[in-house]
């Protein structure tokens, strides 16, 4: 089964996901990698969802709690009926004294590892995971606005 990468990746949390399907975007103050931990997938198989989210020097994205009026990176993953989706995991952010805001916040800078898992129970076919990130960039200073990307990963059924 090439569900190696996922356990491995679990076991000793390297990035391994060179079976898989990539999908790169960047926007001001980021770049973002999607990525799937294998190309199949067969019953019962859990697959791993990778973001990995490189934050500009200068730079910090919002974690969590916060107060409202701010966005939080969020990383949501949808995959059709019959399969299953974990939640994301996130590491713990850094606490930051905004002095601008007068307000210390939950922030991640430099870069940043996320991760979700889909398991397919029921779905015999290929299929597409649907992966979306949410993120505002910010500096000691300024916020920009709030973006959102989602991309599609194909992950082919492997009987």
């Amino acid at each position: 089964m090439d569900s190696w990468p996922t356990a491995l990746h679990g076991a000793v949390e390297l990035r391994a996901n060179a079976s898989g399907p990539i999908v790169r975007h960047e926007a001001e103050g980021v770049a973002i990698t999607v990525s799937l931990d294998s190309a199949t997938y067969a019953p019962r198989q859990r697959v791993g969802v990778r973001a990995r989210v490189l934050i500009a020097d200068g730079a910090h994205l919002y974690g969590r709690p916060l107060p409202r009026g701010y966005t939080p990176l969020t990383l949501t993953v949808d995959a059709p009926a019959g399969m299953t989706v974990e939640s994301a995991t996130y590491p713990p952010p850094t606490p930051l004294l905004l002095p601008a805001l007068g307000e210390t916040l939950p922030v991640y800078s430099g870069v940043l590892d996320l991760s979700a898992y889909v398991t397919g129970e029921e779905v015999r076919e290929d299929v597409a995971i649907a992966v979306t990130l949410v993120w505002q960039v910010c500096t000691e200073t300024d916020c920009l606005v709030p973006q959102t990307t989602t991309v599609s990963l194909p992950l082919r059924y492997r009987p």
